[in-house]
């Protein structure tokens, strides 16, 4: 139950300050008397006076009562002897007289019972109001604790699963850098043991292992040293590149035997550029395309498309090119789409095949070199084996003050 419930007016006045209350008891004392001595001799029993005495047994309780009954006995005394013109009263009207200031005493008494049950009942709902407090207060630090117990096994987990992760490469980078020094070896030690007795083409075809080895292991090697660097501050020499030079040196990367036993399907404007850090666009085509020549089955096609896709972040920048690299593959699982980029990751049916080398650090080290110069990648693939993946790119276009013709234009995410 709420103070304001009882009575809020004279609950208002228990807040009012000490001077406050004592002004209002000290002014009712005189209105009392003059109130006593206007209807007197019909109050000549004091209960005009019980005012002053209501008010201090609600302002101050028990000890009110106490000290207000002396000056209500003296207003009595004076007032009375003053009409009689005597002291000595009848003893009818000191019955009357003693009866009236009981009287007045009980109504205080009661006033200050009533002030004590207030008193406790507010005292009661401030408890009630702690204890709720504190029960709500309790609540949030367990929901806290929760939260933070639950951050601390996410934050374990991925640990774990970095720690895992970090061992899976280990292991695997361990097989890819041993593969090729064992080819290596094998052709040098061939060529060693049969010294004289190879024919120049037999040789010829051995060297070129070897030198095929060599530069699989280089490539790898130079993954492992992107990878290392790729989380420290990239530095970047931004250029306006004409893109279907560049894709063409990056294509020519690769050998005759390898592009030729998949389609190739380019579609890219001739006055196409963007802006870029040439070393490093190379490097992401060298990586995409790597990964298209790898995984479809051959004689399918691979596309390379390029056109203009608008900066939504802000239109009044300049635009942007969209360079999209799709094939005819396996795909990936949709589950395994948001580790794509990540470090330390290969795909699970990529781990299970033997024939299918390489690091797995390609994809991490373009997600890096791609937002190092202001673009964004990913990936879109439905994961069914024949539809394949497709790699999305965008990069910062020619500073253009009118908008670029409509030649090409690829629709982002």
């Amino acid at each position: 139950m709420r103070i304001h419930n009882i009575s809020p007016i004279p609950a208002s006045f228990l807040h009012q300050p000490t001077w406050v209350r004592l002004m209002i008891i000290v002014l009712s004392l005189p209105i009392s008397l003059g109130i006593y001595m206007l209807v007197y001799p019909h109050t000549h029993n004091g209960t005009s006076l019980v005012i002053p005495l209501i008010l201090a047994a609600w302002f101050y309780g028990y000890k009110g009562i106490a000290r207000v009954i002396p000056f209500n006995l003296a207003g009595i005394i004076s007032v009375n002897s003053l009409m009689v013109g005597t002291i000595y009263w009848p003893q009818q009207m000191i019955l009357s007289c003693a009866t009236g200031v009981t009287g007045g005493a009980l109504v205080g008494l009661v006033v200050s019972y009533l002030r004590a049950t207030v008193d406790a009942i507010e005292e009661a709902r401030q408890q009630a109001l702690r204890a709720e407090q504190e029960r709500a207060r309790a609540e949030a630090q367990r929901v806290e604790a929760m939260q933070a117990e639950r951050l601390m096994m996410q934050a374990y987990e991925h640990q774990l699963q970095l720690h895992q992760m970090k061992d899976q490469f280990m292991l695997h980078v361990n097989h890819e850098l041993r593969t090729p020094l064992t080819e290596v070896y094998g052709y040098l030690e061939l060529m060693s043991m049969q010294a004289g007795q190879l024919d120049k083409c037999r040789q010829e075809m051995f060297i070129q292992k070897a030198m095929d080895s060599c530069e699989e292991l280089i490539h790898l090697v130079n993954n492992i040293l992107a990878a290392a660097n790729a989380s420290k501050n990239i530095p970047t020499q931004i250029e306006e590149i004409p893109l279907e030079a560049i894709i063409q040196e990056a294509l020519g990367h690769f050998k005759s035997q390898v592009k030729q036993a998949y389609k190739l399907d380019i579609d890219v404007p001739a006055s196409l550029s963007v802006r870029a850090d040439r070393q490093y666009l190379v490097q992401v085509l060298h990586h995409l395309l790597a990964n298209a020549f790898k995984y479809p089955p051959p004689q399918s096609t691979i596309t390379i498309k390029a056109g203009w896709q608008e900066n939504k972040a802000d239109p009044h920048q300049s635009q942007q090119v969209c360079i999209s690299i799709s094939d005819n593959g396996p795909g990936i699982a949709p589950d395994e789409m948001p580790q794509l980029f990540e470090s330390f990751v290969r795909l699970r049916k990529h781990q299970l095949s033997g024939t299918l080398r390489g690091s797995g650090l390609g994809l991490y080290i373009c997600k890096q070199l791609i937002e190092a110069m202001g673009g964004k990648i990913w990936a879109e693939s439905s994961g069914i084996p024949g539809e394949g993946c497709c790699f999305h790119f965008i990069l910062p276009g020619p500073i253009r003050h009118a908008l670029p013709p409509q030649e090409t234009t690829i629709q982002g995410e």
